[in-house]
Order: C-alpha cells, then sequence, then structure tokens
C-alpha cells in the first residue's frame, strides 16, 4: 500500500470518527440507532461512550461518568462494549 493510499484510507476514518461524535442527539430513537449500528463498526467504536455522550457540550462529564459508573461502566468504556441493556439505560438517563 502506498503513502497516499494509507493517508486517504486514515483521513476517511477521522472524518466518520468525527462524523459520529457530531451525530449525538438526545432524540431517543436516533440515539438508539446510532448506537447500535456502530457497535459492530471497527472504524468507529472505539469512541469512547463517555466521549460520545459529552461532546457536543449538552450533557455534563460529571453528570455522565457518575451516570456510568451507576450502570457498572466508566468513563473509558468503548461504544464496543455495550449492550442492548446499557444502551436502553442510556437513553432512559438522557430523557430525564
Amino acid at each position: 500500500m502506498k503513502y497516499d493510499e494509507l493517508k486517504l484510507i486514515v483521513n476517511q476514518v477521522k472524518s466518520k470518527r468525527e462524523a459520529l461524535l457530531t451525530s449525538f442527539t438526545t432524540e431517543k430513537l436516533k440515539l438508539k440507532n446510532i448506537l447500535l449500528d456502530n457497535i459492530d463498526n471497527n472504524e468507529v467504536n472505539s469512541i469512547r461512550v463517555h466521549k460520545f455522550l459529552t461532546s457536543s457540550g449538552e450533557l455534563g462529564k460529571v453528570k455522565i461518568a457518575r451516570f456510568l459508573e451507576s450502570i457498572d461502566l466508566d468513563e473509558n468504556t468503548k461504544i464496543s462494549d455495550l449492550n442492548i441493556k446499557h444502551i436502553d439505560s442510556i437513553i432512559n438517563f438522557i430523557e430525564q
């Protein structure tokens, strides 16, 4: 693989990761679909849940960290570590 090809691939992955971070929404169905669609996406599923939930500034970092601990996750939990129960808990928390 040539350097230019590798650079292009890296930039594409970077763009996908940035797009995921900016796609955060508090709309229940959209958020659930975003998380479910990306659990198995190896290009973006290493993003930390805490970063995803707080990157927009809508949700407080400390509040989210405490919530994650309450469902046996932490600030280092990645999207790939989530299951449907975690996602439902996140949705319920954000709805409050």
